[in-house]
């Protein structure tokens, strides 16, 4: 199962929440390296997110844009996330990260055994994590903003012709 695989890995959850008490004693039972670290300030957050091989984003709920995934694939860690809100739109499953089905927990582990799977075959983490940059990219504030511009001024225009 994925608790075998996840063993020898260090495993950092980074927030909090009610699930907490339940994943803690969870690790503790699959005989994990798990440190709960808690909620963390934005530099802390990205200081992790530096040294990771892996971030995993299981939100349940649909995020907006998926920052926390953007962050991930912008310090050059594989991204496992669900399928929800902005996250389904920037992590193109197999190709820029990996996608689960929010709420399925089967779903979820399997997306995280292809993303350790990734690690052991550097050539291909390798081009992952070119198309992930690339769309890390496409999202840069600067991009947008010159594109949302553009925009607004092609519909002022419009609006006065």
């Amino acid at each position: 199962g994925l608790g075998a695989q996840l063993q020898g890995h260090r495993i950092e959850i980074v927030g909090d929440g009610p699930e907490r008490p339940g994943l803690e004693r969870q690790a503790g039972r699959l005989g994990l390296d798990v440190s709960f670290v808690g909620a963390q300030p934005p530099a802390a957050v990205a200081a992790r997110m530096g040294s990771a091989a892996i971030v995993a984003v299981p939100s349940r709920t649909p995020e907006g844009l998926g920052l926390v995934a953007l962050e991930g694939m912008a310090a050059g860690a594989l991204v496992v996330a669900t399928a929800t809100g902005g996250l389904g739109a920037i992590v193109d499953d197999g190709r820029t990260g990996f996608l689960a089905a929010p709420g399925d927990a089967s779903a979820s582990a399997g997306a995280l055994r292809r993303a350790v799977r990734t690690l052991a075959r550097p050539d291909v983490a390798v081009t992952m994590r070119k198309a992930a940059e690339q769309s890390v990219a496409e999202h840069d504030i600067g991009r947008v903003t010159a594109i949302s511009l553009d925009d607004y001024r092609a519909l002022i225009r419009k609006a006065h012709q």
